[in-house]
């Protein structure tokens, strides 16, 4: 069964795909799920792109849903309206930058069965095949923790570009849908109730590029801004303590990456020191907006 869907047909599995300037990689993102066997299952795509990424999937993938909307939207922000469309119990989450494995689609449905329990399931991403020292830098920068490879197991959290959830557990503890699906606040409301969250290492993605820096520097600055005014327990003296520590996290975030890379894999020691000068940057921009972020306590 492909993603395409007979209107009385009811799917199994919701894939929402978020896309910013995602031309290079949608057609390899969406040809690894369109032709998947198994139970019936829907594509969707919330495109907030300026370039022709909307265009191609309609042309080449007709089967897909697709949603157009603003390019200044983020990327929890794409795929809360791609949730609210989607009809299945089950609803991964991907952006369209990552190529998910030729597996992906049954290796997640026979996860979700054999662990009922798991209101979330989360797997490991890859770093970019062939990938520019700004595309590791991006790389190191949003998925270290989740390198490959990685135990099975409980989590306190899962990535949000490789995620698998059960609408009924959104349902239960995705209480700020206005602002968009941030897994960092989900997973918090999650783990305060003791819902399960698991690792899978056989449900993988790959992340693709080309990368823009213009582009990776805004969102990690907007992501940083959005964490920091959010950040759960952040009241009194203890926001005043992370806004005076705030010019250290850049460096921090630095060397958290190196450690990660140098204890989990030291085969990408060659790219991660190629990728320093961009994931300084990506650090600063981060740091910056998270400070920015503490001071406001506005997210936008």
């Amino acid at each position: 069964m492909t993603a395409e869907l007979s209107p009385d047909l009811s799917p199994e599995l919701s894939i929402v795909i978020g896309a910013q300037q995602a031309l290079a990689t949608i057609v390899p993102c969406l040809r690894s799920l369109v032709h998947a066997d198994g139970p019936p299952f829907e594509v969707i795509v919330v495109d907030g792109s300026s370039d022709a990424t909307a265009n191609t999937v309609a042309r080449l993938f007709p089967a897909v849903r697709l949603e157009r909307t603003r390019p200044e939207l983020l990327m929890p922000q794409l795929w809360a309206i791609g949730i609210a469309q989607a009809r299945a119990p089950l609803i991964a989450l991907t952006n369209a930058q990552c190529i998910p494995a030729d597996d992906w689609v049954p290796t997640m449905l026979r996860l979700a069965a054999a662990n009922p329990a798991a209101v979330g399931i989360g797997g490991p991403i890859e770093g970019p095949p062939g990938g520019t020292p700004l595309d590791w830098a991006l790389y190191f920068a949003r998925y270290s923790a989740y390198m490959p490879p990685v135990a099975a197991g409980p989590v306190a959290e899962i990535p949000g570009d490789n995620a698998l959830y059960r609408r009924a557990a959104l349902d239960s503890y995705w209480t700020q849908r206005a602002a968009g699906f941030w897994e960092n606040l989900v997973h918090h409301r999650m783990r305060a109730a003791q819902a399960p969250i698991i690792m899978e290492p056989a449900m993988r993605v790959t992340l693709g590029g080309p990368t823009r820096i213009a582009d990776a520097v805004r969102l990690r600055m907007r992501h940083g801004r959005h964490y920091g005014a959010t950040r759960p327990g952040l009241v009194g003296p203890r926001r005043l303590a992370y806004v005076a520590a705030a010019p250290a996290v850049a460096p921090l975030l630095v060397a958290r990456v190196a450690r990660r890379v140098r204890a989990k894999r030291p085969d990408l020691q060659p790219m991660l020191v190629q990728a320093l000068p961009w994931l300084a940057l990506l650090a600063a921009a981060w740091a910056g907006g998270e400070m920015r972020g503490y001071l406001s306590g506005r997210p936008w």
